[in-house]
């Protein structure tokens, strides 16, 4: 059997879409983009890596889906030896949320922590909470 002469793909077809006209802010006006806030996790890398997170505000039912967390490399080295820190996502300011986060042990073992009744307060500019799983609870932790 012979083997064909790799040939570079080629566009057969090509099927275009129009927008509507993009709805520009207008200068002045209150966009929901200012009332959010970047929320941040700070923890020990030594216990856990933390891979995913949901959130769940008031007056959701359900959590909603898991979305990757974004590691931020800004911390001092000293501090980032140690520590890790990451964007949970943008949260609406002065509305209760409880944050779900997956987490993979060193063990390589994967376990969910619940933490609730957060806020980011309308007074500061971002919101971070530094994270601890005792040791104890980690142990009875359920793993997948």
């Amino acid at each position: 059997m012979t083997k064909r002469a790799y040939g570079a793909p080629r566009l057969m077809q090509l099927e275009s879409r129009v927008s509507s006209e993009p709805e520009w802010d207008l200068a002045g006006e209150s966009k929901a983009s200012e009332h959010l806030q970047p929320f941040y996790v700070l923890y020990s890398k030594r216990e856990f890596l933390v891979i995913a997170a949901c959130l769940k505000f008031t007056g959701d039912q359900t959590y909603r889906d898991w979305h990757p967390v974004v590691p931020q490399d800004s911390a001092p080295r000293s501090a980032s030896e140690l520590f890790q820190c990451i964007l949970i996502g943008y949260v609406p300011q002065a509305i209760y949320f409880s944050l779900k986060l997956k987490l993979l042990s060193p063990q390589a073992r994967q376990g969910v922590a619940v933490v609730p009744d957060l806020i980011a307060r309308q007074d500061r500019s971002f919101q971070s909470i530094y994270l601890e799983v005792p040791s104890s609870r980690q142990s009875s932790a359920t793993y997948a």
